[in-house]
């Protein structure tokens, strides 16, 4: 049945989020975050902000994607890079830069539950391609997920689980 069958388990469950704001600065950008020893990580959601217009009005470039690499298992849970826009908001849809060159709030309307599990000591590894010379200079990018410990590795073992 696994661990995640377990409902005793499920009591510790953590909700654990993971922001970066990434420079893109070339093709291709990485994305990455190390799991904590001891724990897995349920991925649920990805929310992606990047401005599609800047202080001038100008509209920016192509559409970015992104890709996920679950290096634990070696796969790529998809087989092409996947637009922002296509399963998260708010992506660049209404994102604009206002004078001092800071992203407008654009609430978050709705994500596409993803159920991506990274064992223990895996990479949280995501691809940010398509920007070029007129794309935004940065991109935020917030995971949303869960840390579940993993109660028989060494470190959970002791008196406050009956170990």
């Amino acid at each position: 049945m696994g661990e995640f069958g377990k409902l005793d388990l499920q009591k510790e469950v953590n909700p654990f989020f993971i922001y970066k704001r990434l420079l893109l600065n070339s093709p291709t950008v990485y994305f990455l975050y190390q799991i904590d020893y001891g724990f897995w990580y349920v991925m649920r959601k990805i929310h992606i902000r990047y401005p599609e217009i800047d202080v001038t009005g100008a509209v920016f470039g192509p559409r970015l994607s992104v890709e996920l690499y679950q290096r634990g298992g070696n796969q790529w849970p998809q087989n092409v890079p996947i637009p922002v826009d296509l399963f998260c908001t708010p992506g660049m849809s209404g994102v604009t830069i206002d004078g001092a060159a800071r992203m407008t709030a654009v609430p978050v309307k709705n994500a596409k539950l993803q159920n991506i599990i990274y064992p223990f000591r895996d990479n949280f590894e995501l691809y940010v391609s398509g920007q070029n010379l007129v794309t935004p200079t940065d991109i935020d990018i917030m995971i949303i997920g869960f840390m579940v410990p993993v109660e028989s590795q060494y470190q959970w073992e002791g008196s406050f689980n009956n170990g």
